[in-house]
């Protein structure tokens, strides 16, 4: 019996040294179907799979969260990997929500431009009489100050931002930035983050 234990252990030793081993997978994230450029990629248009390494390829994602809600800068294939490359890089209208439109704005008071990051949450003054125009509005993007105003907040003329405006509010705030038969102009007001 133990002879017999000690051929079948030395058999399976010999045909493991020969034959290679199995390829360790790694997983990688698949288009579940043909996608459209442009298309907004939702979980079920996606899947993990596991690929062999070499196979894998640079740049390839494994978490399904990381894919899902951007937009595909080229067609994929059912089946072909879903790399970082394949995704349109996220910029300020990522954040922008249904019913809302971008606007660019530009305001009167250049030195609170200085003051924003994108994300703040601001209220739209009108300059000619002081009436609030628009609350609670979410800045998008700032311009970007000419490195000779980076440290001088005040006179950045024709600075300004990009607001997430709501659809039905659009028109008055336009309006309001650049004055239609009357001057024109906007301050903003920087709402307590929280």
């Amino acid at each position: 019996m133990a002879a017999a234990a000690s051929v079948g252990l030395a058999t399976w030793v010999a045909v493991g040294a020969v034959l290679p081993a199995a390829p360790i997978g790694v997983p990688v994230l698949v288009a579940a179907r043909d996608l459209d450029a442009g298309a907004a990629v939702r979980a079920d248009d996606v899947r993990t799979q596991s690929v062999d390494p070499a196979m894998a390829g640079a740049g390839g994602l494994a978490d399904p969260a990381v894919a899902v809600g951007q937009r595909l800068a080229t067609p994929l294939a059912a089946g072909e990997p879903v790399t970082a490359t394949r995704l349109v890089p996220a910029g300020p209208l990522a954040h922008l929500g249904a019913g809302s439109r971008a606007v660019h704005v530009p305001v009167a008071d250049a030195g609170v431009v200085g003051l924003l990051h994108a994300g703040d949450r601001v209220d739209v003054i009108r300059a000619l009489d002081g009436a609030r125009i628009a609350t609670d509005l979410v800045v998008l993007a700032v311009d970007a100050r000419p490195e000779s105003d980076r440290w001088d907040v005040g006179t950045a003329a024709g600075s300004g931002v990009l607001l997430a405006v709501p659809a039905s509010t659009v028109g008055v705030v336009v309006q309001a930035a650049v004055g239609t038969g009357q001057p024109g102009g906007v301050h903003l007001v920087i709402r307590q983050r929280g």
